[in-house]
C-alpha cells in the first residue's frame, strides 16, 4: 500500500470529506482526462459527477437529494455546466447562498446560458457569476482588467489597490472575504 492509498483509506479523511475520489497517475499524464475521471469516481456514488460537483459547491452536499424542490433546477443546471469543474464551482458559488426555489429556478431559466457556448473565451457559467455580484464587487472584478492577461499579484495587494481607488472600503473589505473568497480562487493570485 503506497502512502497516498493510507491516507486516502485514513478513517479520520473518511470522516472530514465526504466527497472523495481516487484515480491512478502515471508519470506522463492528461490533466484533463485525470480531472474527468476524478469526477466520474466522486459522481459514482449516486449522482452523476456534474451534479454531484455542483451540489457539493452549492450545498456542500454529495447530490441535491436532501433539498427535492431545488433537486429540478440543480440537475438543469448541472446539465448546463457540461461537466466542466470550474463552470460547477463558479454556479455552486452563487447557489451557495440561496436556498429559495424562485433563486434557484431564475439563475436556472437565464438567458445567459442561452448565450453562444464560449463569447470572448468566457464561459456562460462565469457571466453568470459575474451577474450576481453585487455592483459594488463588480467595480472590483472590473479592475483586474488593468493588469496583463496571465499577470500574478497578491491577494492583499490586490485588495489594498482597490481600497487606494476607492472601491473597497474597510467595511466591504471585512464583506468581501466573508462573502466572496470563492472570487479571488478562481484566478491566479498568490
Amino acid at each position: 500500500m503506497t502512502l497516498a492509498q493510507s491516507v486516502y483509506n485514513d478513517e479520520k479523511v473518511k470522516e472530514t470529506f465526504h466527497v472523495r475520489g481516487w484515480a491512478c497517475v502515471s508519470n506522463e499524464f492528461d490533466a484533463l482526462a485525470l480531472t474527468k475521471t476524478i469526477l466520474q469516481k466522486v459522481g459514482a456514488g449516486g449522482a452523476p459527477s456534474h451534479e454531484a460537483l455542483l451540489a457539493y459547491h452549492a450545498l456542500g452536499a454529495v447530490n441535491f437529494d436532501n433539498c427535492p424542490d431545488l433537486k429540478p433546477a440543480g440537475e438543469k443546471m448541472a446539465v448546463k455546466c457540461a461537466g466542466l469543474p470550474l463552470a460547477a464551482k463558479t454556479v455552486g458559488g452563487v447557489l451557495r447562498s440561496k436556498y429559495e426555489l424562485n433563486d434557484w429556478t431564475a439563475i436556472a431559466k437565464s438567458k445567459i446560458w442561452d448565450l453562444p457556448e464560449e463569447t470572448n473565451g468566457v464561459p456562460q457559467a462565469l457571466k453568470l457569476s459575474y451577474f450576481y455580484l453585487p455592483s459594488d464587487l463588480k467595480r472590483c472584478f472590473a479592475y483586474c482588467a488593468v493588469f496583463p492577461k496571465d499577470y500574478e499579484f497578491d491577494k492583499d495587494d490586490l485588495i489594498s489597490l482597490w481600497m487606494a481607488e476607492g472601491l473597497l472600503t474597510p467595511k466591504k473589505k471585512r464583506h468581501f472575504a466573508t462573502h466572496c473568497p470563492s472570487i479571488l480562487s478562481l484566478y491566479p493570485i498568490t
